[in-house]
């Protein structure tokens, strides 16, 4: 049955997602979240077992056609209804290019669709069941949807695909018309775009990004969590459509 902080996390198995899963599961929530991966579910029920009660896995490839109706089952099924939605799914096979010349058609559509089009029809979907809790929607966003990529940082073997940082540009205005269009519902609709976050990056990598952004570091997993708990609670109750820049100043260089 849901509880009043009830949250639904999409992508919870990669670094950012995970680190929220793991946030919200201590602040008590009651935390859904999705995977492809049948393993992967597994192994967050067995690493997060003390909180078995409070935890909700559904498997979903959100690019199949019938995703939607595969969570919407999953939901009835388990009588949940989520008030908070983080639009978080990630697939590394989309970021594929020999060069910014070369980025297959595939790779723009499966980029598109997962970044824009499958957090539109999830934010539909939850609005619009029955018995609909939703309350405040967070797209997770990356400042590569402002900024070009810096080629100080790396050659355009090494950079940030052109699709990613488009897709991510068209998740922000995707916040802001939901958010105009659902605000007679009172459901806010916020976005948080991420500078570099430490995990992949080599050393080399951290350091040219040190020299470059004014908090002289890449964020730290520590550093994720706390502007989505905001929105995903009273205290941001007056926001929607904004898109918070979480990115230790890189963006203002």
């Amino acid at each position: 049955m849901t509880k009043k902080n009830s949250i639904l996390i999409t992508g919870a198995t990669g670094l950012i997602g995970n680190t929220l899963l793991e946030k919200f599961l201590d602040m008590q929530y009651q935390v859904i979240f999705t995977s492809r991966s049948e393993d992967k579910i597994k192994a967050i029920y067995e690493k997060y077992f003390d909180f078995r009660d409070s935890l909700f896995g559904c498997q979903v490839d959100l690019l199949e056609k019938f995703s939607m109706e595969t969570v919407k089952n999953f939901l009835t099924d388990n009588e949940l209804r989520p008030r908070y939605l983080v639009n978080n799914a990630r697939s590394l096979e989309f970021l594929g290019s020999d060069d910014f010349r070369k980025i297959e058609r595939k790779n723009w559509v499966g980029e598109y669709t997962l970044d824009v089009v499958i957090p539109y029809e999830l934010t539909l979907l939850l609005s619009e069941m029955k018995d609909s809790c939703l309350e405040s929607v967070v797209n997770i966003s990356s400042i590569y949807g402002m900024l070009a990529y810096n080629d100080y940082l790396c050659d355009y073997s090494l950079a940030i695909s052109m699709q990613y940082g488009t897709a991510k540009a068209a998740l922000i205005q995707l916040t802001r018309e939901l958010a105009v269009r659902l605000a007679n519902k009172k459901i806010r609709v916020n976005s948080v775009s991420y500078g570099g976050v430490e995990g992949r990056a080599d050393d080399a990598f951290k350091k040219r990004y040190s020299k470059i952004c004014p908090s002289k570091k890449m964020l730290s997993k520590d550093e994720i969590a706390g502007h989505i708990v905001y929105l995903c609670s009273e205290s941001s109750k007056g926001m929607t459509g904004a898109n918070i820049v979480v990115d230790g100043g890189f963006s203002i260089w």
